[in-house]
């Protein structure tokens, strides 16, 4: 609360001395910043009784629970906190985002008698990978749901040489970040680089398994969406085929983003900075978008779509090998 006190003060008192806002805006920025600060410290306190053995009573009552939330934390459960307080800090330190995100997300509650059945010592990797996605059925949801979006904006870009470019571009963004959510059995890969050695498999062939699954829904997703909009008559086939290109170009970036490790010692220079920051994790959405948004722009004003789904195809080759190559760097890092 003290906290979202002197934040508030602070904002009003530069927007007063700066004369963009009277001086009575510090009355209600100081109020908003309270408010604020009770709001974390709530939430802060309801996540830590969620994760407490001795929790509350889902027949409690409002202010019992209340009366009763302080009491109810446990040491365990504090020093559960204490442990992910320093994790999430180091993380931030060191723009390992990932570190934070595994550290934050809750654990799974679904599907959990649910057992990984033996199969082919590569196809046991797409199986898990299925399952993971089965125990998360929001991330799932939320990657058909955007995946489809994006697959069916991209397909409709392509019909009119008249369309603007910003219509393939936001599309592709759907796609990247729906293709993403069913990857995190690649990035688990990436996180436990032993897991392959330890069963004798090679490590570039494990990681090329953890893009079945993602790589068989995205077809999935495209073959639904292409042939509801060939229904009404909007797409032809040529688009859908264009979208299955696109998914190797997602796969190829993807490939990327979980094998490209710590960020480098220099964009933590005094001249490199945030910028630089932004534009080394950008990498992979940045290759995404420069080559299917220029080939898509440019096949919807060509007079035959192949030439530049050719080129497409080419550089996603130039894409994948790219993410190939960050594979085979982190096998011999390793």
């Amino acid at each position: 609360t003290l906290g979202g006190l002197l934040i508030g003060t602070s904002v009003g008192a530069g927007l007063a001395i700066a004369k963009v806002a009277p001086p009575i805006v510090l009355l209600s920025t100081s109020v908003g910043g309270s408010l604020l600060g009770v709001l974390v410290a709530e939430l802060w306190l309801q996540g830590q009784l969620q994760g407490s053995e001795l929790g509350l009573r889902s027949g409690a009552s409002l202010l019992g629970r209340r009366r009763n939330a302080l009491a109810l934390l446990d040491i365990i459960g504090l020093r559960r906190q204490a442990a992910s307080n320093v994790t999430m800090g180091g993380a931030a330190l060191s723009g390992d985002l990932r570190t934070a995100r595994l550290d934050a997300v809750r654990p799974p509650t679904h599907a959990r008698r649910v057992r990984l059945k033996s199969s082919g010592p590569l196809t046991v990797f797409a199986r898990r990978d299925f399952l993971g996605l089965r125990r998360a059925p929001g991330a799932a949801l939320y990657g058909l749901g955007f995946a489809a979006a994006g697959s069916a904006g991209l397909m409709l870009s392509l019909q009119s040489p008249r369309t603007p470019t910003m219509a393939p571009l936001l599309s592709l963004i759907l796609c990247y970040l729906g293709f993403g959510a069913w990857c995190e059995g690649l990035r688990l890969h990436a996180d436990n680089s032993g897991t392959s050695r330890l069963l004798g498999l090679p490590y570039r062939d494990t990681a090329l398994a953890h893009l079945a699954v993602p790589v068989v829904a995205w077809v999935l997703t495209t073959i639904v969406a292409g042939a509801t909009l060939s229904l009404v008559g909007m797409v032809g086939p040529t688009a859908v085929v264009w979208s299955f290109g696109t998914g190797v170009l997602l796969a190829g970036a993807h490939l990327m983003a979980a094998f490209r490790g710590l960020p480098p010692v220099g964009v933590f220079g005094p001249k490199a900075g945030v910028p630089a920051m932004i534009f080394w994790y950008g990498k992979p959405i940045l290759a995404t978008l420069v080559v299917g948004t220029a080939t898509a722009a440019w096949a919807a004003r060509a007079a035959s779509p192949w030439i530049p789904f050719l080129w497409m195809l080419i550089a996603t080759a130039g894409v994948v090998a790219w993410g190939l190559k960050l594979v085979d760097k982190r096998d011999r890092r390793d």
